[in-house]
């Protein structure tokens, strides 16, 4: 007879097939091959079995179970993956699950031998542990750490676990249920903070309100009462206090009250004559004193304007000498002077000047600016007899006479 294909999507589906068809089947083979991603294998088997088989003939079928027992089969087979293995074999040679009624014996490498995590085991746990870091960073305080946890637990630690789907579903179920919680918990927490934190705000803002309420009432009524006492003053009182603020040097505050205390005197009163004789006195010596303040104030500015001038002669004259000691550094032997009324022309003096030397001086621009900024009105080299060359120094640009 020819082989056959069947597809399982499970153990459970294969060895359902298998205990039905019994020894009606002999399985010649079984591939099967990996079904990846982030979800398959989470509530069972992530693989597709292939099983090639071929149907026997009742006669053969009932020789081949003469010689077994009851309840065992010729055709061995994984009850976990479904690979074909010998009658006598102990352990499955694909998966390595013992197979039922044998006890597993310790592994040569000795017990507690590390397992080692295939290259689809570590993408899987590269794609967990990157979906629990975005799962954290969305979001917030212990809800992070939770959703962390929870993410690569559902991805990853879950679906190694050797239980059933049922419990799988569960221990999922409760992941989720802490997660939101914490969640919720955090929202109501931070909700709470936040309302706090604006009643503590709206309670300050209330509270400064009514202190500015109270402090503007006080000096309403201080302005009333106050207004109520000036208006129940006689003319006799008003004269009293507008003498007593309308002495000299007063500020303009005292000033401007007491002539509104004059100005409460009515006109027919017998003290007006007198209030009017005390407005005018101080008018006039307010502006005596006025004078004499703008009078003071020239004085200072001339007495300033002398020592700063005394300050700026005194510089001329000292520069005057700067420039002999240069001049003599260079070899000439010429004497500098600042003369006149304020010593504002420079004069330099040599026997020996000439045309040449008028030239050479003239291009020395750093005398020329300073003794400018000094306050020098002119600058004069002569022999001291007929040859006398001059420059003024008013102008910015140098000119020589």
């Amino acid at each position: 007879m020819g082989l056959k294909v069947k597809e399982f999507r499970s153990t459970r589906e294969y060895s359902s097939w298998l205990n039905k068809s019994g020894n009606s089947v002999r399985v010649v083979n079984v591939s099967t091959t990996k079904r990846w991603s982030l979800f398959t294998g989470f509530l069972g088997d992530n693989k597709t079995y292939t099983v090639t088989y071929e149907d026997q003939p009742l006669a053969a079928a009932a020789v081949a179970g003469a010689g077994i027992t009851a309840g065992q089969s010729s055709n061995t087979f994984c009850t976990s993956c479904g690979q074909h293995m010998s009658a006598d074999a102990r352990f499955c040679p694909a998966c390595g699950a013992s197979l039922p009624g044998q006890s597993p014996q310790p592994s040569a490498e000795g017990v507690g031998a590390p397992t080692q995590i295939s290259s689809g085991g570590q993408a899987k746990f590269i794609a967990a542990l990157v979906l629990a870091i975005v799962a954290a960073v969305l979001l917030k305080g212990w809800a992070a750490l939770a959703g962390f946890l929870a993410v690569f637990g559902f991805f990853y630690v879950v679906p190694r676990l050797k239980i059933p789907p049922r419990k799988k579903l569960m221990v999922v179920g409760a992941v989720v249920g802490i997660v939101l919680v914490v969640e919720v918990v955090e929202v109501v927490i931070s909700d709470f903070e936040e309302r706090a934190a604006q009643r503590q705000a709206d309670v300050q803002k209330n509270a400064d309100a009514k202190v500015a309420q109270e402090r503007a009432r006080k000096a309403a009524e201080e302005q009333a009462a106050a207004q109520q006492r000036f208006n129940a003053m006689t003319p006799a009182e008003h004269l009293a206090e507008a003498k007593k603020l309308l002495q000299p040097g007063a500020i303009p505050q005292s000033e401007s009250q007491g002539f509104l205390h004059i100005g409460a005197i009515p006109a027919g009163a017998f003290e007006a004559h007198t209030a009017a004789d005390i407005k005018s006195r101080f008018l006039v010596e307010k502006q005596k004193r006025a004078a004499e303040a703008a009078r003071q104030s020239k004085i200072k500015a001339a007495e300033a304007e002398r020592a700063k001038a005394a300050t700026d002669e005194a510089a001329r004259i000292a520069f005057a000498k700067i420039v002999e000691n240069q001049m003599l550094d260079e070899g000439w032997n010429m004497d500098v002077t600042a003369i006149g009324a304020k010593h504002t022309t420079l004069r330099m003096k040599w026997a020996l000047v000439s045309k040449v030397m008028a030239h050479q001086m003239s291009q020395k621009s750093d005398i020329f600016d300073t003794a400018r900024q000094l306050g020098f009105k002119r600058l004069e080299l002569t022999d001291g007899f007929d040859e006398t060359w001059t420059w003024n120094l008013d102008s910015a640009k140098r000119n020589q006479d």
